[in-house]
């Protein structure tokens, strides 16, 4: 279907990471490579670091969205948008 084609790229960018852990880690493993252990080792580091970061920003800014919110509708354009071209500098 068209409409799964559209999803692929946000999730392959969703679940590259942990295919990026998986292969390295792999990688290490079986080829003795001190090198991808020492990548796989600061690939975990970023991750756990990230928790961290995120929960203590939860802990002291609290739940609430601060940053505002994002739009309903999925997209720049307005949900009512007919078509009409904007020139950037305002002339039409």
């Amino acid at each position: 279907e068209l409409s799964d084609l559209r999803l692929l790229p946000s999730n392959v960018m969703r679940t590259l990471p942990y295919t990026t852990y998986i292969a390295v880690g792999s990688y290490a493993v079986l080829c003795w490579s001190r090198e991808a252990a020492l990548l796989e080792v600061c690939l975990l580091t970023n991750e756990i670091l990230n928790a961290v970061f995120k929960k203590l920003s939860t802990l002291l800014l609290g739940k609430e969205d601060r940053g505002g919110s994002r739009p309903m509708h999925g997209g720049i354009m307005k949900s009512d948008y007919h078509g009409m071209f904007c020139n950037p500098s305002g002339i039409q």
